[in-house]
């Protein structure tokens, strides 16, 4: 059996699986991007217990895999449930979600990056304007990952 391993993880995507499994996309805060399969995540209450949330920091054990990882526990370590009273809040947390998605890469972590999505998910709840802080989120997400936009110059004039 394959050595269990524990890490901070926030879910990407989760899509449903045969009967009762789920395949997820989870950004690992010490591993990067992982894919795993969580067997019996529909049906079980014990190990996972409604944990798989979007926009939350879970605590997560599983094991390697050869194609996917096998999630065994999952526990949610950190939400604010502030975040899912208000769709404009849930959108802009997608957003960003997604972006993070397109950015981490398999097996590389980004410390930064998980920590900016974790801070970005506790501030949506309680922020006045969600659009502004989903764009300085992107904006520090893609500086985090090497992209930094080039601000120094109008890219229509070029002055």
């Amino acid at each position: 059996m394959a050595r269990s391993i524990e890490d901070d993880a926030i879910l990407l995507r989760a899509v449903d699986y045969r009967d009762t499994d789920r395949i997820l996309t989870l950004y690992l805060r010490d591993g990067g991007r992982l894919s795993a399969i969580a067997r019996g995540a529909r049906a079980s209450k014990r190990r996972f217990g409604g944990s798989l949330q979007p926009f939350a920091k879970l605590r997560i054990e599983y094991s390697a895999g050869r194609d996917l990882a096998t999630l065994h526990r999952s526990s949610i370590d950190k939400i604010n449930e502030s975040l899912l009273h208000k769709l404009s809040c849930i959108q802009s947390a997608g957003e960003g979600t997604a972006l993070v998605r397109d950015l981490c890469v398999d097996a590389e972590p980004e410390v930064r990056l998980f920590d900016s999505a974790v801070s970005f998910y506790d501030a949506l709840g309680h922020s006045p304007d969600e659009e502004a802080l989903c764009l300085a989120f992107m904006t520090r997400a893609l500086c985090v990952s090497g992209l930094t936009p080039g601000l120094d110059q109008c890219i229509v004039s070029g002055v």
